[in-house]
């Protein structure tokens, strides 16, 4: 059963995993395979209207917004990986400044939800922890620096505790974005 999101021309978070199908019911629509949230009109977004259905695997998230004024669409799940539209209020999104300190990168929440990600926008490497203090012998993930690929941490479905950051040097921050 497809889903059906209404978007403005701000950016929305269609889905952060799994294949999935979208169709546009109204409108014309920008959508962007991107790990962080678009800013204005981005490169390489793809243009659909009214009727157009599209199909993406293997991406790490995707993103639409309309064109101008509104748009709607639908999207169904192709896979059976957790499918979870995401609806841009219910997301909180925060920049935490770099540290050669542990410092919380995100606070337990019973209410987190899967899609939950971590940008690393620093020079330096970023190290996680999901056990406590970070630090560059006590880490879950070393996030590459900012230019490397990968520079982006998902948060395993279901983690719904501290998650803990040190960076290798202080320069950056962490772009935090919370599903609730």
């Amino acid at each position: 059963m497809p889903t059906t999101l209404s978007l403005t021309t701000a950016w929305t978070l269609v889905s952060a995993s799994g294949e999935i199908d979208v169709e546009v019911i109204d409108g014309s629509v920008y959508f962007l395979d991107s790990s962080t949230t678009p800013v204005g009109v981005a490169q390489g977004q793809a243009l659909s209207s009214k009727g157009d259905e599209l199909n993406y695997h293997d991406y790490i998230a995707i993103w639409a917004r309309a064109v101008t004024g509104t748009a709607t669409i639908a999207v169904s799940q192709e896979d059976p990986s957790p499918f979870i539209p995401v609806d841009l209020l219910k997301v909180n999104q925060v920049n935490v400044p770099s540290s050669v300190s542990d410092t919380i990168l995100l606070a337990a929440n019973p209410a987190r939800k899967p899609g939950s990600v971590i940008l690393n926008d620093s020079t330096a490497v970023l190290y996680i922890s999901l056990e406590g203090d970070a630090s560059a012998t006590n880490f879950y993930l070393a996030l590459d620096a900012k230019g490397n690929v990968p520079n982006v941490f998902f948060v395993p479905d279901g983690f719904k505790g501290d998650i803990h950051g040190v960076w290798a040097s202080a320069n950056g921050f962490a772009r935090v974005s919370e599903m609730t």
